[in-house]
């Protein structure tokens, strides 16, 4: 039989991990990996990156629902930066990108 001390031990978990049960959508490591990207944008081609956008912040810019972005990620209808399996960012560059090859411009008459 255990005592109380083994028995916590078994409990724990080590901090790169996290605590059981707790699902995080994107994994262990990938987290500070993405908080480095968002943080300090890379510069590619002599050009400052600015700050990728989370989902939210994408359906809050088109005025959609969260979910309404998750099914054109499933679909492959909107660009996107994939950090991995489940954990997706957005360039904001490429977003308005994507809105303007949709703009569609009145009919005159």
């Amino acid at each position: 039989m255990l005592g109380a001390a083994e028995a916590g031990a078994l409990n724990k978990r080590p901090p790169s991990i996290g605590p059981v049960g707790n699902k995080q959508p994107c994994g262990a490591g990938v987290e500070e990996m993405v908080e480095a990207v968002v943080e300090n944008p890379a510069t590619i081609g002599g050009e400052m990156n600015p700050k990728l956008w989370t989902v939210n912040q994408v359906a809050e810019l088109l005025n959609l629902s969260p979910g309404t972005i998750y099914h054109f990620l499933s679909e492959q209808k909107l660009p996107c930066v994939r950090i991995s399996g489940r954990c997706v960012r957005f360039d904001p560059r490429q977003i308005e990108a994507w809105v303007a090859q949709r703009t569609e411009e009145p009919e005159t008459k």
